[in-house]
């Protein structure tokens, strides 16, 4: 187990022996056996929690970017979890590197958080949330960790009006009360989504008690 903390926060999680952290990580899996051949860009590094877990299940067929902000902590990934390593490091501020890349992808995630555990302010800009959309495909996915911190909280209401002014969004509740994934799509509902990822992911025990999760999402 290779662990990656931060002023006593854990940023990433990666168990050798099982693709699955049982920790919020897991909850975007699902999502990607929703394409034949998922193109995914991570905003927020970490080790690559979620690059290794995807390499794991889906192999070649999966290409990951990943943008990071301190070279200091994709240095630290790249010498410690060489094995977790996307397809693609850019060091840059996420917001900055959505406005202006031409690259398309048919997956956003975005688990940015500053050391107080909050997510950085520039995410919750309506330009933030315009120019995520330019760049995913007809049917792509903004997926967003967010946990009820104090400023979470706070921000809560105010950021999911602005999400839905541009994407049809859902709730995912995970296994822990503080922390929530939402699905915001650009062009497909929670049924297509559904049958889509049935017909491709292999339905273990944890990928069954995740699918459930995606069962239960309510549209905000």
């Amino acid at each position: 187990m290779k662990m990656f903390k931060l002023d006593g926060a854990t940023h990433s999680v990666i168990n050798k022996k099982s693709v699955y952290t049982h920790g919020y990580w897991d909850y975007f899996i699902p999502m990607a056996y929703a394409y034949d051949r998922p193109g995914v860009l991570m905003i927020g590094l970490g080790l690559g929690t979620i690059s290794y877990q995807l390499h794991r299940l889906l192999g070649s067929s999966v290409k990951v970017d990943a943008v990071e902000v301190d070279r200091k902590v994709a240095d630290l990934a790249r010498r410690n979890a060489p094995e977790a390593a996307p397809d693609r490091i850019v060091i840059a501020d996420g917001y900055d590197y959505v406005a202006k890349t031409k690259r398309r992808y048919d997956i956003i995630a975005l688990d940015a958080y500053w050391r107080n555990a909050s997510v950085p302010g520039c995410f919750f800009r309506e330009s933030f949330a315009e120019n995520a959309r330019r760049i995913l495909h007809q049917k792509g996915m903004l997926m967003i960790n967010y946990t009820m911190s104090p400023q979470g909280l706070m921000r809560w209401f105010g950021f999911k009006r602005m999400l839905k002014r541009h994407f049809n969004t859902y709730k995912v509740l995970t296994n822990r009360a503080d922390v929530t994934v939402l699905l915001c799509s650009k062009g497909m509902g929670k049924e297509e989504l559904l049958s889509r990822i049935t017909g491709r992911a292999k339905i273990g025990s944890r990928m069954r008690v995740l699918f459930g999760s995606y069962r239960q999402m309510k549209k905000l």
